[in-house]
């Protein structure tokens, strides 16, 4: 799970935080179905910013074989 998921960046957490922070409000005034749909929203955000913050695999590399070229 490691490879599928990186490192969060910190400035994603200043829009998750005021996004989860509605939901949590909407969630205590009973506007549930809102609250849940900011929640998820919240959820997706931090998971796609650690998504795109993976570290790729990169395949092992052959050694280079140079030709010697007569100029």
């Amino acid at each position: 799970m490691s490879n599928f998921f990186g490192p969060i960046d910190p400035y994603v957490t200043l829009p998750a935080a005021a996004l989860g922070s509605v939901a949590i409000v909407l969630l205590l005034n009973g506007v549930v179905l809102w609250g849940l749909v900011a929640a998820v929203l919240t959820g997706l955000l931090v998971a796609f910013d650690s998504w795109v913050n993976r570290r790729e695999r990169t395949p092992p590399q052959r050694p280079v074989r140079h030709r010697h070229t007569r100029w």
